[in-house]
């Protein structure tokens, strides 16, 4: 389950335009869904996404239940690469690094 502020929700709106747009819609789905089935979903776990400052970024929490709360078990941020950061070359303004250049969303931890 995916969860998000309305600031949040018109930001993804705007980055799910921009992923049509630039040939990435299944880039950015596959990982949206994966984080909101990560832990097995449904009433098991959430995912929490705020907005990160690098362009069509995001930032995440994954949730666990625990009973009737709620215990957080990772963090990280769902990072747009491309020629703005050199691929993922570590470069601004993401300064997110993969193992091998990438056009499109990845998790990282």
């Amino acid at each position: 389950m995916l969860e998000m502020n309305p600031d949040t929700r018109r930001a993804l709106d705007d980055t799910i335009a921009f992923a049509i747009e630039a040939g990435e819609l299944v880039s950015l789905t596959s990982k949206l869904l994966y984080l909101g089935k990560y832990g097995g979903g449904s009433d098991k776990s959430k995912c929490v996404l705020t907005r990160d400052p690098a362009p069509h970024s995001y930032l995440f929490e994954l949730y666990a239940r625990c009973g009737d709360s709620w215990r957080i078990e990772m963090n990280g941020a769902l990072v747009y690469h491309g020629p703005h950061d050199g691929f993922g070359s570590g470069a601004p303004p993401t300064f997110a690094v993969t193992v091998e250049p990438t056009a499109g969303w990845s998790i990282h931890t």
